[in-house]
């Protein structure tokens, strides 16, 4: 299934999954509540196909996920190599990519390390509109990639679980 527009691609797949992802859902529901009024004793589930059901949800949700990112990625790639003329219009730019990435738990891959990155943009003097850079962390400290003066390539993973303290 391919489409550049994320929230039409969404539509299209949870149109095409609705009936075996509720129905599912509806399974795991009367599995972990089994003092519903309509249930007996043919209604208990063993606790390895209430695994299987839940197994199969995540592999459904993983599905949708990757269809999400892979729609956000092509709908970014014509932008890459791009610039808007002043550095608030790169900046708001940015702001909105960041907003849609945060939305579905996603980051930008730093082209130099390889690391989730948010997607920045910073004064330069050089650059009245700005330089384009990959804010991270390496090894614990603070980190600023590339300096770009045109939107990078943007290729998306999932944004990391944030880490104790």
């Amino acid at each position: 299934m391919h489409c550049s527009n994320p929230l039409a691609l969404y539509n299209m797949y949870k149109l095409e999954c609705a009936g075996s992802f509720y129905q599912s859902n509806y399974r795991i529901l009367l599995a972990t509540n089994p003092r519903s009024p309509s249930s007996n004793e043919d209604d208990f589930m063993a606790i390895g196909s209430q695994d299987d059901a839940l197994l199969e949800l995540e592999k459904q949700l993983n599905r949708l996920h990757r269809s999400i990112r892979i729609a956000i990625q092509d709908y970014l790639k014509p932008l890459e190599g791009k610039r808007h003329r002043t550095l608030q219009e790169n900046q708001k730019a940015v702001n909105q990519i960041q907003k849609l990435l945060e939305r579905y738990g996603l980051r930008i891959q730093c082209p130099e390390c390889g690391t989730p990155s948010i997607l920045r943009v910073s004064p330069r003097k050089n650059a009245v509109d700005g330089v384009f850079v990959f804010d991270h962390k390496v090894k614990g400290k603070r980190t600023f990639h590339g300096g770009r003066t045109t939107l990078p390539l943007m290729r998306l993973v999932e944004k990391p679980a944030r880490s104790a303290k």
